[in-house]
């Protein structure tokens, strides 16, 4: 027969302890808003806990963790801890998918020579280059942890975009030969035997696979020289790539993997020189079309929603990282035009890029557009294209008598109290604002 230990706590009751070595019907006392029960039964024969479970035993583990399962917590929380600091050791050491990936960018170089680079990679692959590729695909591999996993699935996603001939060389690599070439082979190939996937894991495994597998998309990348990407005026007279690649993004849903890789594979090619080189009356039309996708996509994530007293969290997996480099490349290569012009007013782009850079100013997009939110609210750029402030209703629900501090985001910020009646009502508050960086604050 064993005994139970059972400690209570509760928010209006004192510590209590009650043992029972009979039974375990148990009459706890004091008024408790919330109780925690934690009981542990040592049993006297070691073959009961072996053999059989008692009804005591069952009670046991409904009411609380038993050692093992407790050990079990320890361990995973130790590896957890070990992982972590294995993989800052591995980055440190040029080691890990993250360190692997900025090594291979690094080979590419910068600008005129990046497109250099990828002109050669046509004709022939470097030993070294080929090493690094095959290196960052052992890191897919379902015999890595799941955290390792996702940053080697992001670094394929960000290679094989910026660089679309990597994506025939990652395929080739030694732990891919036999594999086929469609997404779900891929995916498959990924998967993890023992663990359920989170939807972060999912998502970057799928994306991955995605950019990876034969699709229109690498057709559409590979149909011209890669001097000749950024091209607006084609010589059969149809569409650019940049066009080809807008209207491939179009012809996909909202929450598509082809779509998100549209937007990398644009970022890529306007990361190279050639594009910003002119600004020439066709690219004008062009950067118009960019403008507004951009604030398509702004408005697809809801940057046009200004918050409320709702955390600001994403509810769903998304490649905001993809988003935020090609908001980012926009406003840099706008920004140089803006100051080699007079009449910059006057171009075609100009009114849909100022209302991008105003989404890239909301609270939402310092979250999850960092670098592009840094750069909207430049002072340099804030001087050509100043802040707009415009007014919202926003609706706050109480329920008791208080008074409520409310940051209100206008251009200086101020700080103002409202006395609250008592019973539950309705707050509405009009107000102006809008501004760099400052939120709603209860």
């Amino acid at each position: 027969m064993g005994c139970a230990t059972v400690l209570c706590t509760g928010s209006d009751a004192p510590f209590q302890s009650y043992t029972s070595s009979s039974s375990f019907s148990l009459t706890l006392q004091g008024r408790m808003a919330s109780t925690t029960l934690t009981a542990l039964v040592p049993y006297l024969d070691s073959q009961q806990a072996v053999h059989g479970v008692t009804e005591k035993g069952r009670w046991a583990l409904i009411l609380t963790p038993s050692p093992g399962r407790t050990l079990n917590e320890v361990y995973s929380s130790v590896g957890k801890a070990l992982e972590t600091h294995a993989n800052r050791a591995a980055h440190r050491w040029g080691l890990g998918p993250s360190s692997v990936a900025e090594n291979i960018k690094t080979s590419f170089g910068e600008q005129e020579e990046r497109c250099a680079e990828l002109a050669r990679l046509k004709n022939e692959v470097p030993p070294k280059l080929e090493r690094s590729a095959s290196k960052l695909m052992k890191y897919t591999l379902s015999t890595e942890s799941a955290k390792t996993q996702i940053q080697a699935f992001k670094a394929v996603v960000d290679l094989a975009t910026l660089f679309p001939d990597l994506r025939l060389l990652f395929l080739r690599s030694t732990c891919m030969r036999e594999v086929l070439g469609s997404k779900d082979d891929i995916s498959d190939f990924w998967k993890r035997p023992n663990d359920d996937p989170t939807e972060d894991w999912t998502f970057w495994c799928n994306l991955a696979a995605t950019s990876l597998a034969d699709t229109s998309l690498p057709e559409i990348m590979d149909s011209v020289p890669i001097p000749q990407l950024a091209n607006c005026l084609m010589d059969d007279g149809g569409l650019s790539v940049i066009e080809r690649l807008l209207v491939a993004h179009d012809c996909e849903t909202v929450s598509s993997f082809p779509r998100a890789l549209c937007v990398r594979y644009l970022t890529g090619i306007l990361e190279m020189p050639g594009f910003w080189m002119n600004a020439g009356a066709v690219h004008g039309d062009v950067a118009k079309k960019l403008c507004l996708k951009l604030v398509q996509i702004l408005t697809d994530i809801d940057l046009d929603v200004m918050p409320s007293d709702a955390p600001l969290e994403s509810q769903a997996p998304f490649d905001y990282e993809g988003v935020d480099s090609f908001a980012d490349i926009i406003l840099l290569g706008i920004s140089n035009w803006l100051g080699r012009m007079v009449n910059y007013r006057l171009q075609p782009w100009f009114e849909c890029f100022c209302q991008a850079v105003q989404l890239l100013r909301s609270p939402r997009s310092a979250i999850f557009l960092p670098k592009a939110f840094l750069r909207a609210t430049d002072h340099a750029l804030e001087a050509l294209v100043p802040t707009i402030l415009r007014t919202v209703e926003l609706d706050i629900a109480v329920e008791a008598r208080r008074v409520v501090w409310l940051r209100i985001p206008v251009s200086h910020g101020m700080t103002i109290p409202f006395e609250i009646p008592s019973g539950g009502t309705l707050f509405r508050l009009r107000k102006i604002p809008s501004a760099r960086g400052q939120t709603i604050q209860l």
